[in-house]
């Protein structure tokens, strides 16, 4: 089955998070940011993990969800993502470790 971008399927688990917390593949992530929150990636993550991170209180603007890639590459190379937009959200794939994490 294809399940598109966004959409729940079999498999996955949603968690609503409003503290630090390190993440796990196939969980929807909906964050109250009434602080700051920095969400951190597997340290062994295996190609074809996929994570998804909502701001669902849409106040990421003024309290930004930081995601570490744990020592991992994101993007391609070793840096945070930042989501700094109300209501924001992506969704993280893990490609291997010469691109490491994708932002679909």
């Amino acid at each position: 089955d294809i399940i598109p971008t966004g959409a729940t399927g079999p498999g996955w688990t949603s968690s609503a998070i409003s503290t630090n917390t390190s993440l796990v593949s196939r969980y929807e992530y909906f964050c109250t940011t009434s602080s700051a929150l920095t969400l951190t990636l597997s340290a062994t993550p295996t190609q074809g993990d996929e994570i998804r991170i909502f701001d669902a209180s849409g106040q990421a603007a003024t309290n930004n969800i930081t995601v570490s890639p744990n020592g991992n590459n994101l993007q391609g190379s070793v840096q945070n993502l930042l989501i700094n937009v109300n209501y924001g959200s992506c969704t993280l794939i893990y490609t291997g470790s010469t691109y490491g994490w994708k932002v679909a």
